[in-house]
C-alpha cells in the first residue's frame, strides 16, 4: 500500500496543530515518525485514519484520493492505528477480544468459539506468535496485551500498520519479539509506521526517517543517511554542540550504599554510592531489573530472598515495608 499525505493542515480552535505536512509512505518499508512531543505526530495519523479530519490538504491511497470517515472505514481499507493506550477489554479472553469487532456466529447465532480458535491460532502460528487465547486479557502482560492487538489488525489482512510508542511498556525480550513480527510484515508488504522517540530502535529497525517539527514535515531521508545529530537538529530547529554540559553541582557524603544487593533472578551485584545533593540516573532497557531494584530498595520487594546490604547514612538498614 502507498500512501501519501499532501499539504495537510489542521487547527483546533485557534491552536493550529499542522501546518504544511508532506509524507510518503512506501508499500514494505518501515517508516519512522519523529518529532518532540507536540510535534502532532499522532494528530496526523489520527487524520489519516479519519478520526480527525484536516482542514486542508489530500490523501492519497494507491493513487485514489480518499477521506475516510473513521478508524472503523479506514480499518475495512486496510489501515489500522494500534495506539499506545492498549485497546484491551481487561475482562475477556484473548480470543475474545481478537474477535471483538468481528465475531463469527454459527448458524444459530451464536459466536462459534471453535471457528475462531482455528482462525486465530493459525494466524499466531503463521506469524510465529505465541498467545494464551484462553486466558483474561487483564491477566496479560502489556506485550501480550500488544501481541494481541497485533494479531486482531492481522485477522482483517491489514496493508499499513501504524505503532504509536509500541516498546514504551514493554520488557527486553517482548521488545525484540515486536522486532520479529515488524520484520515479518515488511517481508508480506506490509507498510509500518513507526512513532517513537527511541533512537537506538528506530536506527536498528526503520527503512526512512520522516522529522516533524511545530506541525511541520521538515525532512525525509534514509535512515543510513541521517546522523543522530542531524536527527536532533532537525527536531528542535537548532544545533546542540553540547549534549552534556557540564555540571558544576559538588555532591556531598555517602548518604545511601548499596553492596552486593541481589534478589533472585530479578537483579545480582548491584553495587553504587548515592550521595548529598546528587542525582543518580539508572539506564537500560525494560526488562533489566530496574524498577524491580528501586522497588526493593524502597521496601516493597517481590519476595525477601534479597541479600547484600543497603546502608543509610553509615548504618546497615534492612527495609521491609514502604513504612519503615
Amino acid at each position: 500500500m502507498e500512501v501519501e499525505l499532501r499539504n495537510i493542515y489542521k487547527s483546533f480552535g485557534t491552536n493550529a496543530v499542522l501546518q504544511g505536512v508532506n509524507v510518503t509512505l512506501h508499500a514494505g518499508e518501515v517508516h519512522a515518525l519523529m518529532g518532540e512531543n507536540g510535534a502532532a505526530k499522532s494528530t496526523l495519523m489520527n487524520i489519516l485514519t479519519g478520526l480527525h479530519k484536516q482542514d486542508k490538504g489530500e490523501i492519497f491511497v494507491d493513487g485514489k484520493q480518499v477521506s475516510y470517515s473513521g478508524p472503523i472505514e479506514a480499518e475495512e481499507n486496510g489501515i489500522v492505528f494500534i495506539h499506545q493506550e492498549q485497546n484491551i477489554w481487561p475482562n475477556l479472553s484473548i480470543l475474545e477480544n481478537l474477535f471483538l469487532m468481528r465475531p463469527i456466529k454459527n448458524k444459530w447465532g451464536m459466536l462459534d468459539y471453535k471457528k475462531m480458535r482455528e482462525i486465530a491460532e493459525a494466524k499466531c502460528k503463521e506469524m510465529s506468535i505465541e498467545l494464551p487465547l484462553d486466558e483474561e486479557a487483564g491477566n496479560c502482560s502489556v506485550g501480550q496485551q500488544q501481541m494481541t492487538e497485533i494479531v486482531r489488525n492481522l485477522l482483517i489482512d491489514a496493508k499499513m500498520v501504524i505503532m504509536d510508542e509500541p516498546t514504551a511498556a514493554l520488557t527486553e525480550r517482548e521488545t525484540q519479539k515486536l522486532f520479529e513480527v515488524m520484520r515479518e510484515l515488511k517481508k508480506r508488504g506490509v507498510t509500518i509506521v513507526y512513532i517513537s522517540h527511541r533512537m537506538e530502535e528506530v536506527f536498528a529497525n526503520c527503512d526512512n526517517i520522516t522529522v516533524m517539527r511545530d506541525g511541520v514535515s521538515v525532512c525525509t531521508r534514509p535512515v543510513k543517511n541521517y546522523a543522530l545529530t542531524d536527527i536532533v537538529h532537525d527536531m528542535v530547529g537548532r544545533s546542540i554542540t553540547d549534549f552534556y554540559p557540564a555540571r558544576k553541582n559538588k555532591p556531598g557524603d555517602v548518604i545511601l550504599e548499596l553492596k552486593n544487593f541481589s534478589q533472585g533472578k530479578l537483579f545480582k551485584n548491584v553495587n553504587f554510592n548515592l550521595r548529598k545533593g546528587e542525582i543518580l540516573g539508572f539506564a537500560g532497557l525494560m526488562g533489566a531489573g530496574r524498577t524491580e531494584l528501586a522497588m526493593s530498595i524502597f521496601g516493597q520487594s517481590y519476595g525477601t530472598n534479597i541479600t547484600g546490604t543497603l546502608t543509610i547514612d553509615g548504618k546497615e538498614t534492612v527495609l521491609k515495608t514502604p513504612r519503615e
